[in-house]
């Protein structure tokens, strides 16, 4: 069983005007190697800086072994057994090699040298690490540099030691021996954390992968869990997308559960309100008995009903080009789930739908508003579409389904769909996005999901 050593819990941090960490919640256990990846901007500085005690949270909290922890500089960071090698890493420079070693710990005065040296050769012979210990630290390379900071983590008994941003810097060669090393320490109860903007090594050498985006863990796979392209897939997500909604203010500490069949009988998956998240199947033959027999019928509503209210709707394209009435205006087919919050005495006319329409979703609907009143005959189809599409907004359900949108996309649409997603977060809704090419869409969302499970699904 795996024990736990490091938590954020709802870490949140403001850098600059910029969130750089957004409700963050993260687990790193002992005796791992865990790989964190994430493209610049995406909130890697701050997170390394929180944990060395360089910030302060915003909100939130950090704990070590299950005890609080927050430090005030790096040295408290160190007291605790948390150590940092970043790119400006450097060992002293007046010392040995053998003294840099020594001097971490310390049995015997520094100035015996000669002591010094024997007990960094026991050291060196102990962990089966060749280098020069004699030379100076201007002349040493980043490997030797790399392998001096191991050596103290294990004098130190350190508890976590975090390596940011420096694996690029060394050659295939020099990984290896690294990765060598990193073992050892991890055998010797010390967590690693691999900070890096590519997955290259994650896959070799990572026990956990968790990849980082806009300030969130937005996937966490264990070894042999994912494969090059759908790490490709995860790190060239990052496109100019609409601006963030306030999702924090949603309450991220509440989930809901959205039910699906498995072999293994019904699962859950555990949804944040505000969450944009992404479901798929690695297999065609699953995806294809989701696509008709679960998504595409009744079946997905009535699993998710309690207390006889539906808590989800979901949207097929075949329900997106007919679900519509072509003699109801633009704005009665919208607002038509609405119908019981906003009709007067039992009737709901065009002009009382389009006022609480503009009232509503004025910034979301790309037709004017001038023309909500016409009928929708007199609409072309990708504007009878849209109808369809923001009527789910109006539905009075926690998590919304888009199923197979995003397969064959509308380019025309594709913008409207995006403002409905985003309002619907907003709002405190959860968005699944179930697609076989998840690549597009994941670009823009929190999580990914696959439903696969040994055996056939079943209802």
């Amino acid at each position: 069983m795996r024990k736990e050593l490091f938590e954020f819990h709802h870490v949140s941090k403001l850098v600059g005007g910029h969130k750089a960490l957004r409700n963050l919640s993260l687990r790193l256990y002992q005796d791992e190697i865990t790989f964190l990846v994430g493209r610049s901007s995406s909130g890697r500085s701050a997170l390394t800086r929180l944990m060395m005690g360089e910030l302060a949270p915003d909100s939130g909290t950090m704990t070590l072994l299950e005890e609080p922890y927050q430090p005030l500089s790096p040295r408290q960071a160190h007291e605790r057994g948390v150590f940092c090698v970043t790119q400006d890493t450097t060992l002293i420079q007046n010392l040995s090699i053998s003294e840099n070693i020594y001097i971490a710990r310390p049995v015997f005065p520094v100035w015996r040298r000669g002591q010094a040296r024997a007990f960094a050769q026991m050291m060196c012979r102990e962990c089966g690490i060749q280098m020069d210990l004699h030379q100076k630290p201007t002349h040493a390379a980043l490997i030797d540099t790399l392998l001096v900071y191991c050596l103290r983590a294990l004098l130190t008994r350190a508890r976590l030691l975090i390596l940011d941003n420096l694996l690029y810097l060394l050659s295939e060669e020099d990984a290896v021996l690294l990765f060598q090393k990193l073992r050892l320490l991890k055998e010797r109860g010390v967590g690693i954390l691999i900070i890096e903007p590519v997955e290259r090594y994650a896959l070799r050498f990572g026990d956990r992968t968790l990849f980082f985006s806009r300030g969130r863990i937005s996937a966490d796979f264990l070894r042999g869990e994912y494969s090059a392209e759908l790490a490709d897939v995860l790190l060239n997500r990052e496109q100019p997308v609409p601006a963030d909604s306030p999702r924090e203010e949603a309450g991220p500490h509440i989930t809901r559960d959205f039910l699906y069949p498995a072999a293994s009988g019904v699962k859950a998956l555990s949804l944040v309100p505000g969450e944009v998240s992404c479901v798929s199947c690695r297999s065609p033959e699953r995806f294809q008995w989701y696509l008709d027999f679960f998504f595409r019928t009744e079946r997905v509503v009535s699993m998710n009903r309690r207390r006889g209210r539906p808590l989800v709707t979901a949207l097929t394209f075949k329900k997106l080009q007919s679900g519509y009435f072509l003699d109801l205006s633009f704005a009665e087919n919208v607002v038509l789930p609405a119908y019981a919050r906003i009709s007067s005495r039992g009737r709901l006319t065009p002009d009382l739908a389009r006022k609480f329409l503009k009232s509503e979703l004025e910034d979301v609907i790309s037709i004017p508003s001038d023309q909500w009143g016409r009928r929708l005959s007199r609409f072309d189809d990708t504007e009878r579409e849209l109808a369809v599409l923001c009527r789910m907004l109006m539905e009075d359900v926690d998590i919304l389904v888009f199923v197979g949108i995003m397969d064959q996309p509308n380019l025309s649409l594709m913008e409207d769909i995006w403002k409905v997603i985003f309002r619907a977060s907003e709002m405190g809704k959860s968005v699944l996005m179930f697609h076989r090419n998840y690549s597009w869409p994941m670009r823009r969302r929190d999580r990914l999901f696959f439903l696969d499970d040994d055996g056939k699904p079943c209802v």
